[in-house]
């Protein structure tokens, strides 16, 4: 019904994905049944559309311009498995440190606004434990699945991970309110409040 290449369909669909059929006075399934979980979250039922619906009847679905209508450009990123990111190689990242080598070191590194946790890894070697803390909800999903840090908080306000990482069994030094390192990586260019921030963290 639509000019192929050039014509638009603008669809709203109330997630969770639950279908009935109203018949009469009474709802009954579809037909044609969509093999969707209807308890998913609302990312997944999104993307589930998308793979399950729309692709397999021939429709383009820019799925990150749809997600950006309700989510920033990170938690879009993290809802498709995108996002990662190259800021320095390990070899530069050692010399930057100061260490020789990466090897396994002691201390506890905060990484503020990790996102998919990619560029944290490069750490792993050379602090005991890290902990990673990311606003982006999806992000948080993706590093917390990865399994690779001692602990993934959400926070609001930075001042609360040192609180958080204790609760999750992280041992931190100055009596669980401080720790070793923290690394912010391209963060204060696209941060609501870059002063604020700073302050927290010193």
């Amino acid at each position: 019904l639509v000019e192929g290449g050039s014509g638009r369909v603008i669809i709203a669909v109330v997630l969770p994905f639950r279908p009935f059929v109203e018949h009469g006075a009474e709802r009954r399934s579809p037909i044609e049944r969509l093999n969707m979980d209807p308890n998913a979250s609302w990312e997944q039922s999104v993307k589930d559309l998308t793979d399950k619906l729309f692709l397999p009847t021939g429709f383009q679905v820019k799925l990150a311009q749809l997600l950006r209508v309700v989510l920033s450009r990170t938690s879009a990123n993290g809802v498709l498995g995108r996002g990662s990111m190259f800021v320095m190689s390990s070899a530069q990242l050692s010399k930057l440190l100061g260490k020789d080598g990466v090897q396994a070191t002691e201390g506890v590194l905060l990484d503020v606004g990790a996102g998919d946790g990619k560029v944290t890894e490069k750490f792993l070697p050379m602090f005991s434990d890290v902990v990673t803390t990311e606003r982006s909800m999806p992000m948080v999903r993706r590093m917390k699945q990865s399994g690779n840090y001692a602990a993934v908080v959400y926070a609001e306000d930075v001042s609360e991970c040192a609180r958080l990482a204790t609760e999750a069994g992280v041992e931190l030094p100055s009596g669980g309110t401080r720790f070793d390192a923290v690394a912010l990586l391209n963060v204060l260019d696209r941060c609501d409040k870059p002063l604020s921030l700073m302050r927290q963290l010193h």
